[in-house]
């Protein structure tokens, strides 16, 4: 997921947002 358009992040963060995983959320801050 590097390199992703703007909409595709807005729809990543909107995602995290909906999952609010520790476990997931850690590794995708960390990229």
């Amino acid at each position: 997921m590097q390199g992703a358009s703007s909409g595709t992040a807005t729809r990543l963060v909107n995602y995290m947002k909906f999952i609010p995983t520790p476990g997931f959320k850690a590794p995708r801050k960390k990229n």
